[in-house]
């Protein structure tokens, strides 16, 4: 299978200009376009036993204000598979990622990455093995993924999963993982600068470093469910996460530069892994199918985010914008409704809660609505008309973006058709 796409997309953004030294503010029409191949092979070896083979290719060329990029990646990924019925269900599996990327800048010295051009490897391994301790009882799934890659080197990520049946319609199911967020280009090859004062001329600069490690997490989770009749049901999750290691950035050191002309100061601010803290939450979905027809699924989920710098005042001022950046409550509602002659009718409604973000834009809380009417026409094609964000003309998501940008009422029409 494979996908070829191609679009224009709005931007405006701040540029630093080192002569004179001022700060551009275009707006600008970023060119996007790329494609991908994917092919996929399954074999069964046996009735208990198979594996699949998969390979893709993914091409994405940006141009943007500030620089241009080039990426591709190669991929291939072999799974082995044993299923041995009542009592045990094992995978195995390796894969290669080979990924060239190249960058160019379109305006020296306000945004660059160091070396421009640069060829990343992944080599990832996993195994994972479910144990039925108890049929239909109690299970227990232990694996772990083994990667290296070309920025933090070799990553170790276990899990444990228990999943306990007390009865037919109850459920109960724990879970301990460890993550890894692995570093990118953004963290170790970036050099943006942001225009300050003329007089003097000053910039800010945000730099990348070269030993800039992984971001691990711990991530504790636990849910039940309860099967209360045949058709109605519902899910209650709880999690708590914790992590070390996160970005940051340190105390600014100070840099007198002659080039690009004329002279300038610097206020150099490093990426460092100077960040840690905890996120808690808790989800509950319940789901009725009222009517053969008629289907109602909803969320509440609350949430809270605890962070602090270990790396001093400026990283602590980061960090506090990123401990409000979540809406502590957020509801979904959800009927899908089918009607006759083949048409189906999706509504969503959302309420996201207020951020009270560090940020001079707090951003409040908001509700909106999104509506899919689609018609399936003899299983082969599908036409739908997709309405987003129909309470208001827009409404803000993030306070993070200078100047704020609303998300704007929306819609539009698919069509797949399937021979």
């Amino acid at each position: 299978q494979g996908d070829l796409f191609a679009s224009r997309e709005g931007e405006q953004t701040a540029i630093a200009s080192f002569n004179p030294p001022t700060e551009l503010d275009p707006i600008f029409r970023d060119r996007v376009s790329g494609g991908n191949l994917l092919l996929r092979w399954t074999r069964s070896l046996s009735a208990t036993s198979n594996f699949q083979l998969q390979t893709y290719y993914d091409q994405v060329d940006r141009d943007r204000p500030q620089f241009g990029e080039k990426l591709d990646t190669f991929d291939i990924d072999l799974v082995y598979h044993v299923d041995r019925g009542t009592w045990q269900d094992f995978i195995l599996g390796t894969g290669f990622r080979l990924i060239p990327d190249h960058t160019s800048s379109h305006n020296p010295g306000s945004v660059d990455f160091f070396p421009p051009d640069r060829i990343d490897k992944l080599y990832t391994g996993f195994i994972q093995d479910t144990v039925k301790l108890v049929p239909d009882k109690l299970s227990l799934t232990v694996g772990v993924k083994l990667e290296h890659n070309s920025y933090s080197g070799f990553e170790f990520q276990p899990t444990g999963r228990l999943l306990y049946r007390r009865k037919k319609e109850q459920t109960f199911w724990a879970a301990v993982t460890r993550a890894v967020q692995t570093p990118s280009r953004l963290d170790q090859d970036l050099n943006i600068a942001s225009f300050a004062t003329a007089t003097p001329p000053t910039f800010l600069r945000l730099i990348g470093q070269k030993n800039y490690d992984a971001e691990p997490g711990v991530n504790y989770e636990g849910g039940y469910r309860q099967l209360l009749t045949k058709s109605l049901y519902f899910d209650l999750a709880v999690f708590h996460n914790s992590y070390h290691g996160l970005e940051n950035v340190g105390n600014p050191t100070l840099a007198l530069e002659a080039n690009p002309a004329p002279p300038h100061t610097a206020l150099d601010l490093f990426f460092l892994n100077g960040a840690a803290g905890t996120t808690d939450g808790v989800e509950l979905a319940p789901n009725w199918q009222v009517l053969p027809w008629l289907q109602l699924s909803a969320s509440y989920s609350y949430l809270t985010l605890d962070f602090r710098s270990t790396v001093g005042a400026i990283g602590q001022s980061v960090v506090d914008n990123l401990t409000h950046e979540g809406p502590r409550n957020r509801v979904v509602f959800t009927p899908r409704i089918d009607l006759p002659g083949g048409f189906e009718l999706d509504p969503t409604y959302r309420y996201e809660g207020a951020i009270a973000s560090d940020f001079n834009n707090p951003v409040k809380a908001y509700q909106t609505l999104d509506t899919r009417f689609g018609w399936r026409m003899k299983n082969r094609l599908d036409f739908s008309i997709v309405g987003q964000n129909l309470l208001q003309p827009h409404h803000l998501e993030t306070s993070s973006s200078d100047p704020l940008v609303g998300i704007r009422r929306a819609v539009f029409a698919k069509i797949t058709w399937q021979r």
